[in-house]
Order: C-alpha cells, then sequence, then structure tokens
C-alpha cells in the first residue's frame, strides 16, 4: 500500500501552461499601479465580488436562477464550482435542485458542486441523504460520459474522482475510454487513473476488461491498461500472466508499465531481477543529461523500477543537486523538483535506499553528500535510532561541507531527542563555518531547546563568520520565543494534585 500511495502521488508531476493572456496598452498601464500590483488587485476584485454574490439570501438566488438563461445559470453555478466555503451549506438546496434543471450544462456543474461537497453539508452525518445526493450526481456524469464532446467528459471525470466508490457504476464507460487514443491528447487518462487509484480494489469488475486492452497495439493504450491494473491491486492477479508477457517487451512503456503493474498487484510475481533492469542504462543516461524534463520522466521510471534500479541512485541525486538552485530562479521547475523528490523513498526504492544514501554521504562528493543527507531527513523517523546513530558516526567521520550537512540532517531527525543537543552544540565549535551553520540549522528545529542550547547559540553570535553570526541571531531569537511559549503553556496547564 506504500508502494501504491506513492505511485499515486506520481501522477501529480503534470504541469499545464496557462494560455498567455494579450493586453491592449491602455489596459495594462492602468495609472498607479505596476503590472503585478494590477493584477494583484484584478485578484482581489475579483475575489471580493465572488464573496457578494456567495453572500446573496438564498431567495435572491431563486429569483436569479429563475431570471437568468441557461447560460446564466450555469454561470452562478459556477461560482461555487470546486469551493467548499461557509455559503456552501446555506445554498444547498438550490444545488439539489439545479440537478433536476432541464438545461444538461446546468445540470453537469450542479452535480460537480455536490460531488464536491455533499459530505460537508450533513451536520451530523447523514449518510441516507448524502447516497441519495451523489447517486444523482453520478447518473448525471454517467449521462455525460456518453456525449461526444471530450470536455463535457473532463468535467464528468472531474466529479466523479469526489464519489467515494460510486463510480464503480461507470466502469464500463471507464474501460471503454481506456480504449480511445484521444483520451491522452486531452489529459483524460489522468482523471480515470484518479478515478480507479480511489477505488483500489472496488474497481475489481474491470479486470477482465482491462486485461483484455493489454492486447492494444497502441503502446499508450497497454501502458494506462497496465498502471489500472495495478492501481486495483491484488484482485488484478488474473492480468499478471499477460502483464509477464509485456515485462519482456522491447517497448519501454510496455514493459516497464508491466512492471510497476506487477509491484502493485503481487511484487512476489516479479522476476528477479526484473527484465525493466535493462532499460535502467538509458534512463541513467536521461537523468545525467541536460534536458530537464526527459531527466524527470526518467527518474520517475527509475524510482518505479524501484530495487532493481537502486545502483541509479548517485545519478538521480546529482540530477536533484544540478536543479536545486533553479528552484530559486524558475518557479516552475521548483515545483516540479520538489514534487519529484516523493519519488526518492523506501516504498519506491526498498529497504537498501537509507544504506545507499549513508554509502554517498561517506564517497560522494560534497555536494552530492549534502543531497544524500537532505533523503535521508526525508525518509527518517523523528528520534529514529537507527538513522541517528550512523549520523553521529559521521559527524566524526567527515568534515567541512559534508560534516555542516550531517549535523543539519541530525538535528532535523533528533529534534525531539534530548541527547542531539549537545553533539551540535560541540559541533559550533568546530574550526569550518560549515559546520557552524549545519550545526545552527540543526539547533533550529529544537523542539524542547535546553538552557545549554541557547546559551552555545548565543555564544554563536559573535562567531568570527558573518554568516555564522547573522544565522546565530534568527536561530536564537526563534529559540526564545519557543522557549517562551513553552513556559507560558506549562504555567497554564492545570497542576495535577496528589491523592488525599
Amino acid at each position: 500500500m506504500a508502494y501504491l500511495s506513492v505511485l499515486v502521488a506520481s501522477l501529480c508531476c503534470v504541469f499545464v501552461d496557462a494560455p498567455e493572456t494579450r493586453r491592449t496598452p491602455s489596459e495594462s498601464s492602468r495609472p498607479g499601479f505596476s503590472e503585478p500590483e494590477r493584477l494583484q488587485q484584478e485578484i482581489q476584485e475579483q475575489i471580493a465580488e465572488r464573496e457578494r454574490l456567495q453572500a446573496r439570501p438564498l431567495d435572491e438566488w431563486v429569483a436569479m436562477l429563475e431570471a437568468a438563461d441557461a447560460a446564466g445559470r450555469r454561470r452562478l453555478l459556477g461560482t461555487f464550482s470546486g469551493a467548499i466555503n461557509h455559503h456552501i451549506r446555506r445554498l444547498r438546496p438550490i444545488f439539489l435542485r439545479s440537478m433536476e434543471d432541464p438545461d444538461f450544462g446546468v445540470r453537469l456543474v450542479a452535480a460537480n458542486v455536490v460531488a464536491m461537497n455533499s459530505e460537508h453539508w450533513h451536520q451530523p452525518p447523514d449518510e441516507a441523504a448524502q447516497d441519495a445526493e451523489l447517486s444523482r450526481a453520478v447518473a448525471i456524469f454517467e449521462e455525460a460520459l456518453e456525449q461526444p464532446d471530450p470536455e463535457v467528459w473532463g468535467k464528468a471525470l472531474y466529479g466523479l474522482r469526489h464519489v467515494g466508490e460510486k463510480p464503480q457504476a461507470v466502469l464500463p464507460q471507464l474501460v471503454r475510454f481506456v480504449r480511445l487514443e484521444a483520451i491522452f491528447d486531452s489529459g483524460h487518462w489522468y482523471q480515470i487513473s484518479r478515478i480507479v487509484a480511489g477505488l483500489g480494489e472496488a474497481a475489481a469488475p474491470a479486470v477482465d476488461d482491462l486485461t483484455d486492452v493489454l492486447k492494444s497495439d497502441r503502446p499508450r493504450t497497454r501502458a494506462l491498461a497496465a498502471r489500472l491494473l495495478g492501481f486495483i491491486g491484488g484482485p488484478a492477479r488474473p492480468a499478471i500472466p499477460a502483464l509477464l508477457e509485456h515485462l519482456r517487451s522491447p517497448d519501454p512503456d510496455t514493459a516497464i508499465t508491466a512492471h510497476i503493474a506487477l509491484r502493485g498487484i503481487d511484487e512476489g510475481a516479479l522476476p528477479r531481477p526484473s527484465p525493466a533492469r535493462r532499460f535502467v542504462p538509458e534512463l541513467v543516461a536521461a537523468v545525467a543529461g541536460d534536458d530537464f524534463e526527459a531527466g524527470r520522466s526518467a527518474v520517475i521510471r527509475l524510482a518505479h523500477i524501484g530495487p532493481d534500479a537502486i545502483d541509479s541512485l548517485p545519478a538521480i541525486l546529482g540530477f536533484f543537486h544540478r536543479y536545486d538552485d533553479a528552484r530559486e530562479v524558475d518557479e516552475r521547475t521548483g515545483l516540479a523538483v520538489m514534487a519529484l523528490a516523493s519519488m526518492v523513498s523506501e516504498p519506491m526504492f526498498g529497504a537498501d535506499l537509507l544504506p545507499r544514501l549513508f554509502e554517498q554521504v561517506r564517497s560522494a562528493p560534497p555536494e552530492i553528500a549534502c543531497t544524500a543527507c537532505t533523503f535521508i531527513g526525508n525518509n527518517a523517523l523523528v528520534s529514529d535510532v537507527e538513522t541517528m546513530a550512523p549520523l553521529i558516526r559521521l559527524l566524526d567521520e567527515t568534515s567541512g561541507q559534508v560534516k555542516g550537512c550531517v549535523a543539519q540532517t541530525l538535528g532535523s531527525i533528533g529534534r525531539s531527542d534530548p541527547g542531539v543537543g549537545p553533539l551540535l552544540n560541540q559541533a559550533l565549535k568546530d574550526p569550518s563555518p560549515h559546520v557552524r551553520r549545519g550545526a545552527l540549522q540543526g539547533l533550529f528545529l529544537s523542539e524542547n531547546p535546553s538552557p545549554e542550547v541557547i546559551d552555545a547559540v548565543e555564544a554563536a553570535t559573535e562567531d568570527a563568520d558573518p554568516e555564522v553570526r547573522e544565522y546565530a541571531q534568527r536561530v536564537l531569537d526563534f529559540l526564545k520565543i519557543k522557549r517562551k511559549n513553552r513556559d507560558m503553556d506549562s504555567q497554564d496547564r492545570p497542576r495535577q494534585r496528589g491523592p488525599r
């Protein structure tokens, strides 16, 4: 299940560029505002107008809807599409009524609002009412999937992601969509993946049909069918023979998605080493190349190959190091890199990941060793003794930049461990400013800073290195506030009386 949760998360690494909006000089030169300020002002005005519209009394909403044509009703209901706020529950009757509107477009917008908000409407929960509302919404989505308009399909698929296990009713339509090449150009394949991932084993009735789709002559279609079978998990075991055959395909997409599916269904059914391992060298070359998108895609594939691709870890760490600085200058790349970080995890690469990361800290160049420290921190539990013990040893074995990264990671994992503070206090006396800064970064995370920790940080405000001094002052201010708040909480807490 841990592997499947990360597999679903990996689908979120999809980024779509917004269309460029062209403005006339008069529109973009509003007096007194720079372009960013003007855009911010417009957004604030739109939010305020939306709030005023949503706050209208119920009878005014009814009157507006009755007076509007179909397009106007769709626009009014669209004000709430995807929104969850304090007006939604109050206007529930409007949306339920609109699911019976004579215009299908109005019904579809209303069904999406109901799908997004039904569980928030009923306090205390009313399962019968919620079931009736969602069943009606699903019937509308089912009708939408029978229409020829891909845009309508997209709205229905989005709504089906929010109705629990009710999409079982539309599994035949979803499988029909999997066979259509058009879903890959529109992005609907992603919505279908999310729906089936949400259903999990409840999508078992689709196993036979999806297994049949594996016979398609289109690689993308076969790959999606395999991905969906992996989401279904154990009930998809009848598909294992076909997936094992696909695992030996010369087409990388077909073979790697078969490998992914087998990991989701029954990892024990995978041959070891997996035939998908033969694609690792070319994926590593893509990771090491200059094309960010090709490298990102290769990292995802290597993570899904998992333990059979653990030897690619140095190249993956190099990729993250190269694009770490890009996060500060390119927001889109930065978001992609952050989303990708979840791939370097034990559910993906297996139990050998942390030992391999420690090996990189010991032997790789400093920049790669520090990136390995970051992923050690990402994968370890707070106060995990098995992770902290080798980090403590590394404090003695390393120096300079690497030792600073080790100190920071130790402070992160051991932030609630009273034994970590003295070790980082000692690191504050290291001759290397890299180590002293790393120790301060580790102490910054301390959940219960002792007086000795605060004294050591205060002494660092007079460090010979200006960057150390500046950072020490920020850490000191933060720790004093944290300690003050903790003391106030302890004073407010009622004292326990002993037995009389």
